[in-house]
């Protein structure tokens, strides 16, 4: 194997040298040698002054379109049954996405489950989420592409995202937390993060309040899950401290009425 790759460097390097001999003796006799630049250009790959001429351009721009024209007429039918068969797929998953969120919306609501509108709301999306992953996954291996590199290239991309994205992932962990322990849900008067009022959103990222001056505040789950969190309508009954002002002269039943 060496020994015939080294006899092939050989065999370019002699092609080449003669090339750029007849573009030097070409170009003194004013012979066009755009062609012969050309050539030179595809053997090495060097990128040279030569291709800023015009004329090089152009020809390397027809020798490409030339290629890509006969690719298409040699691999157009194939290519175009392998995109409608991903295109195919796609609409299927979409399909199935929609029937798999349905159900499993009418499983999460389940009184005897108990699960929070967040927790809820992350099945739901997971589950759809997951089946679309499935099928673009399908959908590319039908079109012949190799799903090794892609993977390995979605780790890489994951490990460079975790790290510009810490303060995100921070709020997504603390989201995680409050999915799981459940402090409070969708409906709920709290004090968390510095906020009090009414949770009218939860995500796993961010968590929106309505406060009682009908102001809305978002606040990152990060900030509410490492501070105290207070739930005032967790309990049915809890307890009211009233002070009242007692009125001299007035007897106790007209202050009670009053």
């Amino acid at each position: 194997m060496q020994t015939s790759q080294l006899i092939l460097k050989q065999r370019l390097s002699i092609e080449t040298k003669s090339l750029r001999n007849l573009i030097v003796l070409g170009d003194g006799v004013g012979i066009d040698t755009s062609e012969y630049k050309r050539q030179v250009f595809s053997i090495t790959g060097n990128i040279t002054q030569d291709i800023l001429d015009g004329k090089v351009m152009l020809s390397l721009i027809s020798h490409w379109w030339s290629q890509a024209v006969d690719w298409l007429a040699d691999n157009a039918p194939q290519q175009l049954f392998q995109v409608l068969i991903f295109l195919l797929i796609l609409f299927v998953t979409r399909a199935i996405v929609k029937l798999v969120r349905k159900v499993v919306s009418k499983a999460v609501i389940n009184k005897n489950l108990k699960l929070s509108h967040l927790m809820q709301n992350f099945f739901v999306s997971m589950s759809g989420n997951i089946v679309w992953v499935i099928g673009i996954m399908v959908g590319l291996s039908q079109i012949g592409l190799n799903l090794a590199p892609i993977l390995t290239g979605f780790g890489i991309a994951g490990v460079i995202i975790g790290f510009a994205l810490q303060d995100t992932l921070s709020n997504f962990a603390a989201g995680m937390m409050l999915l799981i322990y459940r402090p409070f849900d969708v409906g709920d008067f709290v004090f968390a993060g510095g906020v009090d009022g009414k949770v009218s959103h939860m995500s796993l990222v961010n968590t929106t309040i309505r406060t009682f001056d009908n102001q809305i505040i978002i606040v990152p789950n990060s900030k509410i899950w490492g501070d105290v969190i207070k739930n005032v309508t967790h309990e049915r009954t809890r307890r009211v401290d009233m002070f009242l002002v007692s009125v001299m002269g007035m007897t106790y039943s007209k202050q009670k009425r009053f």
